[in-house]
């Protein structure tokens, strides 16, 4: 386990250290897939890198809860990429439409626990357990669409999500997913007593298999009932000698901890890459 503290200077620097300009700024269009997994039509945001070429093929980044941090996301890999940290990159974004239809997406069951591991009655099936059918439009509806629109590398593919985000994006990794980067920010391992754990606990031969899968899971340990579940999974993962990256932060809370972490993150995928950076044409 290593635990990152990084310097809220450092964090000030590199964010605001992006350039953004108002007119260049969020250079990504949006399209519409119809979704028969789903049975309603889902928005998806498109970024592509300013030197996109049909002849290349590009690493894929899915952003989940795109309405809050896909700008954030965009703005920090642009920084890395254009000084010769991070790869050309596709990066797509999946928005909510409500909160609701977040919730009732991202969870493969309904809880009868809250997050202290209280009983509650909050989760319910209008709410909650459908995220089978949200899986299938991740893998199969979005994977096509993107393997058919755009030059894309189909066995580099990430997949970044918080809290709910976080617990899709692992629970899913133990199926046949499309997703060989999983990245979990504080993921919400107390859903349905612990469900992340036991799935992927369940399904550790397959995961074994898949020699290209990594993990990337970052945490707050304000939240200790959570943060001992993440450390029991990484724990349990690298046991069984999955490659898994793990970062562990403290002063921080649910919401706050995504930044640090995914700054963290981006390094730790960046780590290899080293090369010129890009410079605007004016020279400055």
């Amino acid at each position: 386990m290593r635990l990152y503290k990084i310097s809220l200077l450092f964090i000030l620097y590199f964010f605001f250290s992006t350039e953004i300009n108002a007119q260049e700024h969020k250079t990504y269009h949006k399209s519409h897939i119809f979704s028969t997994a789903l049975n309603t039509e889902r928005e998806v945001w498109i970024h592509l890198p300013e030197d996109y070429n049909n002849t290349k093929k590009y690493p894929v980044l899915v952003v989940l809860d795109a309405e809050m941090y896909f700008d954030l996301t965009l703005d920090l890999i642009e920084n890395r990429e254009k000084y010769g940290k991070f790869l050309a990159s596709i990066i797509v974004g999946i928005p909510n439409a409500t909160m609701q239809e977040r919730s009732r997406n991202m969870t493969f069951s309904i809880s009868k626990v809250d997050q202290k591991g209280e009983n509650t009655s909050r989760y319910t099936v209008e709410n909650s357990g459908h995220a089978k059918e949200f899986f299938n439009f991740m893998n199969d509806e979005l994977f096509q669409f993107l393997a058919k629109n755009y030059s894309v590398e189909k066995d580099n593919f990430s997949l970044l999500g918080h809290s709910f985000g976080g617990y899709f994006a692992l629970m899913q990794s133990a199926d046949a997913s499309t997703f060989n980067k999983i990245i979990a920010i504080d993921p919400s391992l107390w859903y349905s007593d612990e469900e992340v754990a036991r799935t992927l606990s369940n399904a550790i031969s397959a995961i074994k298999n898949r020699a290209n899968l990594e993990y990337y899971i970052a945490f707050q340990n304000g939240a200790k009932h959570n943060a001992e579940n993440a450390r029991n999974l990484i724990h349990f993962l690298k046991k069984n000698e999955v490659k898994v990256y793990s970062a562990e932060f403290s002063n921080e809370n649910h919401g706050s901890v995504f930044l640090p972490a995914l700054v963290a993150v981006l390094r730790e995928l960046g780590k290899n890459v080293d090369r010129a950076p890009r410079h605007r044409s004016s020279g400055n």
